[in-house]
């Protein structure tokens, strides 16, 4: 199984700031506030919150902790049966957004420091490599699609 996105930033920014910041892209993405058996404080955003589908749900978790200006991220996909990370091709369709929420995130969390600062600029290569990553997926899948569709469109044809 593909292990968590995870993230571990030196910031030394204000707590304050970086809680209010991640506490808004909680709320603004619809995040609950749960608690595992473990006691530990986590996320969790259904898409199909209240609805039986009968579809294997994969919803979106996260958690964080800030402490002495170092920020520990993890975001992960999943239900009680499987978890996966934020890239690769199973679920494609799922993790892709979330692995671009995550992005934007990171991408406000590192605004107020310097840009030539080496930790970030290292992060920002590394987020580049999976954005990159994530665009080759999707055109991968399209082409495919497109493929198949055009194979079913000349079968069509023929018979």
């Amino acid at each position: 199984m593909e292990k968590r996105y995870i993230k571990d930033i030196r910031l030394g920014l204000q707590e304050e700031w970086v809680e209010s910041v991640i506490q808004r892209f909680l709320s603004v993405n619809h995040f609950e506030r749960k608690i595992s058996f473990a006691g530990n404080v986590y996320y969790e955003w259904s898409k199909f919150q209240g609805i039986e589908s009968g579809i294997p749900q994969l919803n979106r978790f996260f958690q964080y902790q800030y402490k002495d200006g170092l920020l520990h991220l993890e975001a992960w996909i999943g239900n009680d049966k499987v978890e996966m990370g934020l890239t690769g091709w199973g679920g494609m369709t799922e993790k892709y957004p979330y692995l671009k929420g995550m992005q934007q995130l990171v991408d406000e969390l590192l605004a107020p420091l310097p840009k030539d600062h080496y930790a970030v600029a290292a992060l920002r290569k590394e987020m580049r490599k999976e954005k990159r990553a994530r665009y080759v997926g999707a055109v991968v899948l399209f082409v495919l699609l497109f493929g198949f569709m055009a194979v079913w469109a000349w079968a069509r044809q023929a018979s």
